[in-house]
């Protein structure tokens, strides 16, 4: 992580895909190249996972603190359910997404009046 007195947030709408283009940029300029793979990946997952399986409004916030922490939250609309990950078949081609996260960070679910927030830490 570059070398900041202040952590860095970035709180995003998420409509569509379109934003992970956004959320990339933001992470390569914040991040050294040790850090930023897993942060990258758990917040592109994140991301995508309530693309894909949740309803709208969404949104991602992601903070970086100085000492190279990083927490992704992810809201959406969605039923709230429990999260888990999983070992697909070897012949699925998806379904690794919440493994990975699983493997780089700790992470949870937090149930609110209008769905839940996904959040992971790093």
């Amino acid at each position: 992580m570059t070398d900041r007195s202040e952590d860095a947030v970035l709180d995003l709408s998420i409509d569509d895909a379109s934003c992970l283009r956004t959320l990339r940029s933001w992470l390569r300029e914040r991040l050294d190249d040790e850090r930023l793979v897993d942060v990258e990946l758990v917040c592109v997952e994140l991301v995508t996972n309530a693309i894909e399986h949740a309803r709208a409004p969404r949104a991602v916030r992601i903070r970086l603190a100085p000492r190279g922490r990083a927490r992704i939250e992810v809201d959406d609309a969605g039923p709230p359910r429990a999260l888990a990950p999983r070992l697909p078949t070897l012949h699925e081609l998806r379904g690794r997404g919440l493994a990975l996260v699983d493997a780089l960070s700790t992470w949870g679910v937090r149930l609110t009046p209008t769905g839940k927030t996904v959040w992971a830490s790093l």
